[in-house]
């Protein structure tokens, strides 16, 4: 999400020292280790992201691209093994184009909820329903 390796690793000990402070605060019951360390993690990068000065993508003369985007599809590969990689783009095309975007907006570049909604024209109470949905699709077509 950083797209820096010097800011990822420096990211990663601010994330490792964030959990073992919080270690306490961590509740089984509302779900895995894994998730909750994830989570910690995830919004660590994007309040780094947020922090950054905004530049438009014009400003540097290149253009949005729409659709499903190949470095998207590079960073999946780079966290998960190539069969993994593989299934999980399978599943994606079970999914609404918009709402595969919409992922791998959110969980690869690290838009927010607010962004997302923004961009799709809706709620955020729809967008994030939306989102819960097709995380469910994936997790099912993942689980077969």
């Amino acid at each position: 999400m950083l797209r820096d390796q010097a800011e990822a690793e420096e990211a990663l000990l601010d994330v490792f020292t964030q959990i073992w402070r919080n270690a306490r605060k961590f509740d089984p019951a509302k779900g895995s280790a894994m998730t909750w360390i994830v989570s910690v993690a995830r919004n660590h990068a994007i309040d780094r992201l947020r922090a950054r000065p905004v530049v438009r993508p014009e400003a540097r003369g290149l253009r949005l691209k729409s659709g499903l985007r190949a470095d998207s599809d590079k960073k999946a590969a780079g966290t998960a093994s190539r069969d993994e990689t593989g299934l999980l783009a399978g599943c994606f095309t079970e999914l609404p184009p918009d709402r595969a975007t919409t992922l791998r907006d959110a969980y690869l570049d690290g838009l927010s909820y607010a962004d997302l909604a923004e961009r799709n024209g809706m709620p955020q109470s729809i967008l994030r329903t939306s989102m819960r949905r097709a995380l469910i699709t994936l997790r099912g077509c993942l689980e077969q």
